[in-house]
């Protein structure tokens, strides 16, 4: 059985996402553990983007040509439990059930545990907000094969070729 080529797949998502009435972030009084659980992670802990590996320290001294990370300006903390938007509809003892190493028992301890350290997800901005590589703006499948793709090969890219090899495969169009 003979491989199919390597191809690019366009793909047009429409969403619609009916998001909970909330206060703006600045006014909930758990923005300070969001705050204070992103800086400890980022300054103190040093940790990394979670997809190309990233530190803060390497992206302010440049990161080499081709790093996965190439482009970034700054790390951010992403809500990997439950968007910021939704979390006043988010049932606590679902995720209680899912997370029994975070201790949850009440709406509570959930809110503080999606805005601390473990609720958040350290990424570079690129795979934070990018159109074309953050987590925000792309499927979850195909922004997760760039945590585990080999090196020298991206999944997502902003255009051109897949980085290993010339192109040899068609575009496909999805919608």
């Amino acid at each position: 059985m003979t491989e199919p080529e390597a191809h690019f797949e366009r793909r047009t998502l429409h969403e619609v996402v009916a998001y909970p009435p909330h206060a703006p972030r600045e006014e909930d009084p758990h923005y300070r553990v969001f705050h204070h659980a992103q800086h400890h992670l980022i300054h103190v802990l040093g940790v990394g983007c979670w997809i190309g590996g990233a530190t803060l320290a390497q992206i302010k001294a440049g990161l080499p040509s081709g790093h996965r990370c190439e482009g970034a300006k700054q790390l951010e903390a992403h809500h990997a439990i439950a968007e910021f938007a939704g979390l006043n509809e988010v049932d606590w003892q679902k995720v209680a059930q899912d997370f029994p190493q975070a201790n949850i028992h009440s709406d509570e301890d959930f809110l503080n545990y999606a805005e601390g350290e473990g609720g958040l997800m350290i990424i570079c901005d690129l795979h934070h907000r990018s159109p074309t590589r953050g987590i925000h703006s792309v499927t979850y499948p195909a922004w997760l094969l760039d945590r585990y793709a080999r090196d020298g090969w991206e999944f997502l890219r902003d255009a051109g070729p897949p980085v290993a090899t010339p192109f040899p495969g068609p575009v496909i169009e999805t919608a």
